[in-house]
């Protein structure tokens, strides 16, 4: 009895043994997992019985398409991703690209690189006068084409009131745009007024207004303290300022010139022809520039010399003469 039992036991074992093995070796057994083998088993995508990639089914059983990086037949290219903008679009078709050498849609020009400056901008856009970039050919290039504000439609740098150039239309450009100076704020010779001449001055002290001889340069014309050895002159000693061909004889005959000019300017009776002479010697001191200070003392020069003083007395036109030349010959040096 227990020798049955035993005998039972082994042969239900052998069988099981003989079943797995013929199982596990059968063709359909073996083929389930397997990619390529032309059947569909769980995890794979697909299988069309190869382990070919850019079939549409990949070497791995998964569908092949845009976006995973791989360049499948009928795409363009493959960036592993879905997103336009990049060069390879979510279609996976190339993207056009400025600065590829090829005239894509929305360019107006592409060069082949992505340079400014060399007649296609970077943005693929003909560059031209008006579009805020200064181009090779261009003297200006001020984002407009409008003409009258410093450059032109044509990208040409235009001439303009106060920049010290005498143009065409312009009487006079002393570089600025101030008004009182005798070249007005659009480059107009203004009115000649009225003006008496430093000689005048320095003989008829009884004529003057708000000022007195004996005043301080420096306390008047703060401005020209810069020259310490002039500053505690009275201003009746600059009235008989003599000039000099160094910075500080500059000053010397651009103080002649102011203090004149100050006192025509102060006269209730005198319609002098320039305003705010003290800010305008101020200004010219403290550059202490040789060029600068001839330039304003020429300007007041002719102010005060225009020979028609409305106050009585000699020497109203003293200055007329050599004196006057001299300032003129001597303007521009340093």
């Amino acid at each position: 009895m227990q020798k049955n039992k035993v005998d039972r036991c082994t042969w239900f074992l052998g069988l099981a043994l003989v079943l797995g093995f013929a199982f596990a070796w059968s063709p359909n057994t073996h083929a389930q997992s397997v990619c390529g083998n032309g059947v569909l088993d769980p995890g794979e995508e697909c299988d069309d019985g190869n382990n070919t990639t850019g079939d549409g089914c990949s070497a791995d059983c998964q569908d092949e398409k845009c976006g995973d990086g791989d360049i499948d037949t009928g795409e363009q290219c493959d960036d592993g991703n879905t997103s336009n903008g990049d060069g390879c679009s979510a279609e996976c078709t190339i993207e056009p690209s400025c600065g590829d050498g090829v005239l894509d849609a929305g360019e107006e020009c592409d060069d082949g690189n992505n340079t400014d400056g060399d007649g296609c901008s970077a943005n693929c856009q003909d560059e031209k006068c008006g579009d805020g970039v200064l181009d090779e050919g261009e003297q200006c290039d001020d984002g407009n084409t409008d003409d009258g504000d410093g450059c032109s439609a044509e990208c040409t740098i235009e001439s303009k009131c106060g920049d010290g150039v005498l143009d065409a239309g312009e009487e006079c450009d002393d570089g600025n745009n101030t008004d009182g100076d005798g070249c007005s704020a659009e480059c107009q010779d203004e009115e000649e007024g009225e003006g008496c001449t430093p000689g005048f001055w320095k003989n008829h002290h009884e004529h003057w207004q708000d000022f007195t001889p004996t005043q301080l340069v420096g306390d008047v014309f703060t401005g020209c303290s810069v020259f310490t050895s002039l500053a505690d002159d009275s201003l009746d000693d600059a009235l008989r300022y003599n000039g000099g061909n160094s910075v500080l004889g500059a000053a010397r005959i651009m103080l002649r010139a102011c203090t004149a000019a100050l006192l025509n300017e102060a006269h209730d009776d005198v319609d002098y022809g320039v305003d705010g002479v003290i800010g305008l010697c101020n200004a010219a001191c403290a550059t202490e520039d040789r060029s600068t200070m001839l330039g304003l003392g020429g300007l007041l020069d002719d102010a005060n010399n225009d020979g028609s003083c409305p106050l009585s007395g000699d020497n109203t036109n003293s200055n007329n003469g050599n004196n006057r030349l001299g300032v003129r010959g001597v303007k521009g040096s340093r």
